[in-house]
């Protein structure tokens, strides 16, 4: 999550606020943190494990 641009502290605080909407769908979660916190040009591989909690 860190990047050459970025402090980890800057990209958690993005996480954060990409998280901080409990309305959206798990899949819309995912969707979004896909493509918020991903470069474009970046090919590593990316995996996700979105919970609810109740």
């Amino acid at each position: 999550m860190e990047t050459r641009l970025h402090s980890i502290d800057d990209r958690l605080d993005v996480l954060l606020g990409y998280l901080d909407a409990p309305h959206r769908s798990l899949e819309e979660t995912c969707d979004l943190l896909l493509y918020g916190l991903r470069h474009p040009d970046d090919h590593d591989d990316v995996a996700l494990l979105v919970a609810r909690a109740l």
